[in-house]
């Protein structure tokens, strides 16, 4: 972002996880699929990458993280993965911009609080945990950042 104040997760979690408690448990999944929409264009430079599949999740998903200030997300996914589509959305929403620190300290269970197990089964809202597992490995991979230090 621009400008020099960059929302925390923990607020954008809050409100995400607001907007889905202060619907009707039938709006959640038009909600939820609202955000495979959020997603930027894979950068060209991550064209042609392999999937990722892990065996809790059916469908194979790909992550890339760059850390400048902050990180940043990129993510791909077969086109007909709506579901797919929109956690890599929802994760784009809570990460984009934010802090090293931050991301890592995201629970790897924060979905349960959205309120979707009467809509989802539990192995697909698992997956959502899973991408966020691989959000923190692929992070945990790029060097931490330096402070800049003028003298």
């Amino acid at each position: 972002m621009s400008n020099s104040y960059v929302e925390s997760v923990g607020s954008r979690l809050e409100r995400l996880v607001q907007a889905f408690q202060n619907m009707a448990p039938t709006s959640r999944l038009k909600l939820l699929s609202s955000y495979a929409s959020k997603l930027p264009p894979l950068p060209e430079r991550y064209q042609g990458h392999g999937f990722f599949q892990d065996e809790d999740c059916k469908t194979p998903f790909y992550i890339a993280l760059e850390q400048h200030q902050n990180i940043h997300l990129f993510f791909d996914a077969p086109k007909d993965a709506l579901l797919i589509w929109a956690f890599g959305g929802m994760l784009y929403e809570l990460i984009e911009d934010a802090s090293r620190e931050e991301v890592l300290a995201l629970s790897p269970d924060f979905y349960k609080a959205l309120g979707l197990e009467a809509l989802l089964s539990e192995m697909r809202l698992r997956t959502l945990g899973v991408m966020l597992m691989k959000v923190k490995v692929e992070l945990k991979k790029l060097p931490a950042p330096t402070l800049e230090v003028n003298t």
